[in-house]
């Protein structure tokens, strides 16, 4: 499977809420792509939505470091992950 397939098999698993799939599929993008910043957003977003404030964080940061600034401003302003990532910093 190619790395954009892997990706799109991901946000499909997401969105139809298949969380440990996703998870799973996130991962393995990462794994072969680490600087992947929209599995690093996604994932990070996952893991806010799920309540492993802790390790989204670390694909937040990520993303922001491998996409400066839009996949970044959108995990953050987004009224359902802000308020928790916050409570972190």
């Amino acid at each position: 499977m190619t790395a954009e397939r892997s990706l799109s098999s991901a946000v499909s698993l997401h969105v139809a809420g298949r969380l440990r799939e996703a998870v799973q599929q996130y991962l393995l993008v990462l794994a072969n792509d680490p600087g992947q910043s929209i599995a690093n957003d996604n994932l990070g977003v996952l893991l806010v939505q799920s309540g492993r404030l802790r390790q989204a964080v670390r694909y937040l940061e990520r993303a922001a470091t491998c996409h400066a600034r839009p996949v970044f401003i959108r995990a953050f302003e987004r009224i359902d992950v802000a308020p928790a990532v916050c409570l972190l910093a």
